[in-house]
């Protein structure tokens, strides 16, 4: 937050330097020799405050460094004296040098250890230019906290969600109706010290919302000591189309994929998410829509209904028998407010725990091909409970982006009917963590790394195909066949560098998201699947290993583009995929 950090360097500067200030007058050796008698050290307030009583004790407990040398307290290299302890002492003196180390260790615990944002330090009665002591109560040395207190937040929205700049006026862009609830939810309320951490969280939690970034500025109020908290909010369309066709159709389906997606993120303007996806292989038997609604319980809490309905084939799941069957299915999730956690507060790492319950419905038609023809044999339909629990973080910076996550699950149901897996059990315990780290790597944001890994899958038992850790194609193991492989358990990891030429010429938009980006990188993928206690020939574990190079585009921030040229480096025991085959993935995405 650039006005926060320059509002601290302004505090900063504005801290008494009586040093500073007695060198530059003309008998600097006189104004050093001075000393400044008290019985007693205060701290008091302007303005006046509710928090101020909690505060000075905090301050009259801050360690300081000082030191007692030949009768006084003069400036020292340690944090020994907290100025309650000098208290307890009968008759006191102060060096100027003593003073100043004061100022700046109350000053640095008001900045670093409460984030207060707008303050500054001074002896009050003591004449900042020659040093001369005005106090009417020699007995007392007070030191004054001068503070900012809040008049007013404001929100000021640019964006496609409250209008072009052609249909809103510019004075309406402030306080705009649509962010009342922003308004509202924001940590600091007029009347409320300045503090800088928890403004800058509140901001970059704002912006995790989908379309919306949010920065925080800081201005003068009506009078010295107020300050505007200015919310700076841009948003897009909450209404978005989406187009996107890709080749990652398996054996058994069209090879060509098309999706049709729609999704609001401000459907009743209180930051619910509803969305809706169609996914089809054209003429196979691969289609299913899922539609999902994350939405606001009691303020501090999220919930997400997610439902879906699929027709499917056995491909789909790296299963080499052939079935095709349906399933639907609905779950919900719980999650409380991200918590923030990191050394910076305007870029924290938000940790997100989540519960969420499930169910899903299976049916399925088994069919063995034999070379008398096809028949039909096992099958059936059963119900599977999902119970899991689990914890994301999330961390998003100028320079890169941090995703990942942990979960524990149950699952359960029937084993009367085997839905595409002999010898199937009836329940199984799920452990899955995953990590997606992207990171540009130079001062201009030309090269970037990317880093994905996902390990997880059955921690015992046979599951259903439907449960299983699937591998192979382009967002897995790049250079085989989509769904390549599956099995209870499996693992897989991607390492990428990527060039972004284009982002050279644009030095002071390096780390920002632009509307037109083109870039060449090269890729090294590698996973493998494990099988629970096999019962038949075909089931068998398999290691995979992939590299290549690809192309991305983006172009008017709507078109996607993403073409991948990968290469099979090691063979498949269950499958014809050798090394040295190599395989072009590509996908194009349109949004509007």
């Amino acid at each position: 937050m650039p006005a926060i950090r320059q509002m601290l360097i302004v505090c900063f500067a504005l801290a008494w330097p009586t040093i500073a200030v007695a060198q530059e007058a003309s008998d600097a050796s006189d104004i050093q020799a001075m000393r400044y008698a008290t019985q007693e050290l205060k701290i008091e307030f302007r303005p006046s405050m509710a928090e101020e009583e909690q505060l000075r004790k905090l301050l009259m407990s801050t360690p300081l460094p000082l030191t007692i040398r030949e009768g006084f307290i003069d400036a020292g290299a340690q944090d020994r004296w907290s100025l309650r302890a000098l208290n307890r002492r009968a008759n006191m003196s102060f060096s100027v040098a003593g003073i100043q180390k004061v100022n700046e260790g109350l000053l640095r615990a008001l900045n670093e250890d409460l984030g207060l944002v707008g303050v500054f330090v001074v002896p009050k009665d003591i004449d900042r230019q020659d040093g001369t002591d005005n106090r009417e109560d020699k007995d007392s040395l007070v030191f004054l906290v001068i503070t900012n207190i809040i008049e007013e937040v404001r929100t000021l929205a640019s964006g496609t969600r409250v209008g072009d700049d052609a249909e809103i006026a510019p004075a309406e862009r402030i306080n705009h109706p649509a962010h009342n609830r922003i308004r509202e939810r924001a940590p600091v309320q007029p009347g409320e010290l300045l503090t800088r951490e928890s403004l800058e969280a509140f901001a970059a939690e704002l912006s995790l919302h989908p379309g919306r970034t949010v920065d925080v500025g800081l201005g003068r109020g009506s009078e010295p000591g107020l300050a505007v908290v200015d919310f700076n909010i841009t948003e897009r369309d909450p209404q978005v189309w989406t187009i996107a066709t890709e080749n990652t159709g398996t054996q058994g389906t069209s090879q060509w994929r098309y999706i049709l997606g729609w999704r609001d993120t401000q459907l009743t303007d209180r930051d619910d998410v509803l969305s809706v996806q169609l996914r089809t292989s054209g003429d196979s038997d691969a289609t299913g829509v899922n539609a999902g609604w994350t939405h606001s319980l009691f303020d501090s809490w999220t919930g997400n209904a997610f439902f879906h309905a699929d027709q499917y084939v056995s491909s789909q799941f790296g299963v080499p028998i052939e079935f095709e069957g349906n399933s639907m299915g609905l779950s919900y999730s719980v999650s409380p407010r991200p918590l923030p956690l990191g050394r910076n507060p305007a870029r924290p790492h938000f940790v997100t725990p989540f519960f969420r319950i499930g169910m899903d419905r299976f049916d399925v038609t088994q069919s063995f091909v034999f070379n008398s023809g096809a028949i039909e044999i096992g099958g059936g339909e059963t119900s599977l409970l999902t119970a899991q629990a689990g914890v994301s973080v999330q961390h998003l910076s100028e320079q890169g982006a941090l995703r990942g996550g942990i979960s524990l699950a149950w699952q359960g149901g029937d084993d009367d009917d085997d839905v595409g897996r002999f010898a199937r059990d009836d329940s199984w315990s799920s452990l899955n963590a995953n990590i997606d780290l992207r990171r540009f790597v130079d001062s201009e944001g030309v090269g970037e790394f990317r880093l994905r890994a996902n390990v997880g899958g059955a921690l015992d038992g046979r599951v259903a195909p439907q449960a299983y850790t699937v591998l192979g194609g382009m967002n897995t193991i790049r250079g085989y066949p989509e769904a390549a492989a599956a099995g209870d358990q499996g693992w897989s990891a991607s390492v990428e560098y990527w060039w972004h030429p284009g982002r050279s010429s644009a030095p002071n938009q390096r780390f920002q998201s632009q509307d037109w980006d083109l870039a060449f990188g090269g890729f090294l993928d590698a996973g493998a699947t494990k099988i629970n206690n096999p019962v038949v020939d075909y089931e068998v574990d398999e290691d995979l290993l992939g590299a290549g190079i690809g192309l991305e585009g983006l172009f008017d921030r709507s078109v996607q583009v993403r073409l991948y040229w990968g290469f099979a480096l090691s063979d498949l025991d269950g499958r014809d995929t050798e090394s040295g085959d190599n395989r072009v993935h590509f996908s194009a995405t349109y949004e509007f």
